[in-house]
């Protein structure tokens, strides 16, 4: 049975439905109609019957099941958008039979020879046994891991899941039952992710790519992608240029920025460390946030590499370098 041969497992919020979209526009490779297909963290393990599986889908309140229906209501515009041969076939596939090894493999049908993926940043943090248990199922799999500084990957994950109206509350008396979330803090423990999964597929097969990479150098960094799963170079389409979930300048208050600065300065640090470029700046913004910038403003712009401390820090001594991103063996290398 044929497996995808390439999986982004995240981290969430930090490009990933960028990068699945772009992938997707490439001839030679084959992206899923829907991103996050959700197989590895949620599905496969799905112990439910049958009857209770469909009850489930239609009136259970558990987030796969949610999704399911979300995606039903939706299929009408979808199959609207794109009518292409076959895609009203892959949306039954995919919606209907329940889930196991075999109905994952099916729902990779692209052309002979073209280079199959999927992306699902909830696979990142997934347990040791359960990524075992992948390596055992797709041992040749190639991994994207992309990464963006903790402070603002937390918060926009908190913005996305609790809402504008409930993040602003955070600059009134900032929770720390929010801010130190252990769900929204175990996507942004990038080191205990590459560690494990680099544990089964080794550090030569995992990409390493930064957020400020794509936004600095796309077409260089799109290229880097593409050299590591075998396909060929490709002027990046006008996509390349356009980011997914833009909501324009963000700005967080500063409370909540220094609270988030606090709870991720040892993680910051150490990956600073063990990884410098961007990581270093990452810690750069941690360390300056908590001495209090920006002066007299309750609020901080995000992301950090469009607003001030990007030239701040360039202005500390640092100079841009060439691309950052790289397989997990790569960086560290290049940061010795």
């Amino acid at each position: 049975m044929p497996y995808p041969d390439f999986l982004c497992i995240g981290a969430q919020k930090s490009g990933t439905t960028w990068l699945a979209r772009v992938l997707g526009r490439h001839p030679e490779v084959w992206m899923p109609p829907f991103k996050e297909l959700h197989y590895f963290d949620w599905c496969r393990d799905d112990e439910r019957s049958l009857p209770e599986l469909y009850r489930d889908r239609l009136f259970g309140e558990r987030y796969v099941d949610r999704l399911w229906r979300r995606r039903v209501r939706g299929l009408p515009e979808r199959l609207r958008r794109n009518s292409a041969p076959g895609r009203g076939v892959w949306y039954l596939k995919y919606l209907l039979p329940p889930p196991s090894d075999r109905w994952y493999s099916s729902l990779f049908c692209g052309e002979a020879g073209q280079v199959h993926g999927e992306a699902t940043p909830n696979y990142g943090p997934l347990e040791r046994e359960r990524i075992g248990r992948l390596h055992e199922l797709m041992p040749g799999v190639r991994l994207v891991y992309l990464m963006r500084n903790p402070i603002e990957r937390h918060y926009s994950a908190l913005n996305m899941a609790k809402g504008r109206r409930a993040v602003r509350e955070l600059a009134v008396g900032v929770r720390a039952g929010e801010v130190e979330d252990a769900s929204l803090r175990l996507h942004s423990d990038y080191e205990r992710v590459l560690d494990t999964w680099s544990e089964f597929f080794g550090k030569d097969r995992i990409f390493c790519g930064f957020v400020e990479d794509i936004h600095f150098r796309p077409e260089e960094f799109l290229n880097a992608v593409y050299s590591f799963l075998e396909v060929g170079p490709r002027e990046p389409p006008k996509l390349a240029q356009k980011k997914v979930h833009a909501r324009g300048a963000d700005r967080m208050p500063s409370k909540t920025a220094r609270a988030l600065a606090l709870v991720y300065a040892g993680k910051v640090s150490s990956l600073s460390e063990r990884f410098g470029g961007y990581a270093d700046f990452w810690r750069f913004c941690s360390e300056a946030i908590l001495d209090g910038y920006p002066e007299g403003s309750e609020t901080v712009s995000y992301p950090f590499h469009e607003s001030g401390l990007w030239e701040r820090w360039l202005l500390s001594g640092k100079e841009k370098n060439g691309l950052r991103s790289g397989t997990l063996r790569e960086i560290e290398k290049r940061a010795r």
